[in-house]
């Protein structure tokens, strides 16, 4: 009975990560679902890439890492890095549509005392976080409005379309950089491969991007010069 109800949903569309409430990252499982209207974007390979960039960069920098994983999400990208032995001090992680789903993550891999949690957007964060970060990561939503993909019909619209051509919150973790990042600070970020002109084109930054396993532009590392 139990499987006929999941050939029924899968039948229907939707994902099987949501099914079963479980989809994998990175070597481990996730949570990603509590209801139609509680649930996160399903982590993908590509994604992986921010976990092995951060620890490859933290390995150069000393133990005392402040973090801010911005639109966490699942919290996939925090709990996958300090499950790898980063040696972080602090590690926040913020998101305004999924926080029952990161914390139940959280909880799940005993780290509560290490990811400090908050149900914000990235608008908020300088109002409600008075701190600077030697690495910021993020998933922002990045697919233009105006192309829906109906593959992800069943995944949550704010966390995959941006208004102004998918930039919108990328343009807005690029205004409050200066703020937010230590001096030698840098973001990890996701990025939509139409998008390589525009932050290749910012002038007070230094910008490297890398390309995923289908050889097309997926990671920004973002420095101020």
């Amino acid at each position: 009975k139990k499987l006929n109800n999941i050939i029924s949903k899968r039948s229907m569309g939707i994902p099987i990560q949501y099914i079963l409430d479980e989809a994998w990252f990175y070597g481990y499982s996730f949570h990603v679902y509590d209801n139609d209207s509680i649930k996160t974007l399903i982590p993908r390979n590509e994604t992986e890439f921010i976990v092995e960039k951060f620890i490859e960069y933290s390995n150069t920098m000393s133990k005392n890492i402040s973090v801010i994983d911005i639109g966490t999400g699942s919290c996939c990208i925090p709990i996958s890095i300090i499950l790898n032995g980063s040696n972080i001090d602090s590690f926040d992680a913020i998101d305004p549509h999924t926080f029952e789903i990161a914390k139940k993550n959280i909880l799940n891999y005993k780290l509560e005392g290490r990811i400090n949690l908050y149900n914000i957007g990235i608008e908020e964060i300088l109002s409600a976080l008075d701190k600077k970060y030697d690495i910021i990561t993020a998933n922002l939503p990045y697919i233009p409005e105006n192309k829906k993909i109906k593959e992800l019909n069943f995944e949550p619209y704010e966390a995959l379309y941006a208004k102004d051509d998918g930039l919108h919150y990328i343009k807005i973790l690029i205004g409050i950089l200066p703020v937010i990042i230590k001096k030698n600070g840098i973001a990890i970020i996701e990025i939509d491969p139409k998008h390589t002109d525009y932050l290749n084109d910012l002038k007070n930054f230094k910008v490297s991007i890398f390309k995923d396993l289908n050889n097309l532009d997926r990671i920004a590392e973002i420095k101020l010069k």
